[in-house]
């Protein structure tokens, strides 16, 4: 993520969601906000926020059994 503060109307880029040894797996990317977006790993993916608040920003990896989470909190001012 390449922001954890941002203004309303801005937009996050989030990218790399490769599995631990290295190749690349379908991700979910849950935005906090009540959006979210797959992936396949190689795409760069771009949310704007369009309302003031803080939003947990979840990725997901892999298979439900095999899955790992990741989480960020995203501050809208």
């Amino acid at each position: 993520m390449d922001k954890s503060t941002i203004s309303v109307g801005d937009s996050v880029v989030l990218s790399n969601c490769s599995n631990f040894d290295g190749g690349y797996t379908e991700c979910l990317w849950d935005f906090g906000d009540g959006k979210s977006e797959f992936s396949n790993g190689t795409d760069v993916i771009k949310h704007q926020y369009n309302t003031l608040g803080q939003f947990e920003v979840k990725l997901t990896i892999g298979e439900k059994e095999n899955s790992s989470v990741v989480s960020k909190a995203i501050i809208v001012k």
